[in-house]
């Protein structure tokens, strides 16, 4: 079971790590542009109310929203990765 849960926080911190490099790669980009793009090729229907409104609000972010979107995935991604890496050789002996 430690395991699991390793492996979930593990999960965890990779997705923010991507979420970090991905919103950082949109830096000076036209983001809702590129969620415009997203949204065609997954199918999505523009009409639709749950889409159009994050579509209307990313069409508003700032470049430094952006970064600090970025820089705080990776800080708490890192977190994540600090305390598994604690947690882990705390309970080393215990997951056999």
């Amino acid at each position: 079971m430690l395991r699991l849960i390793a492996l979930f926080r593990l999960l965890k911190a990779a997705l923010l790590i991507a979420v970090g490099v991905g919103a950082l790669k949109l830096l000076h980009k036209d983001v809702a542009g590129a969620l415009e793009h997203w949204g065609e090729l997954l199918k999505l229907d523009p009409n639709n109310h749950y889409i159009d409104t994050p579509l209307e609000k990313a069409s508003n972010i700032t470049p430094d929203k952006i970064k600090e979107l970025g820089l705080e995935s990776m800080i708490y991604a890192g977190l994540f990765l600090t305390e598994e890496s604690a947690y882990g050789s705390r309970n080393a002996g215990l997951s056999g």
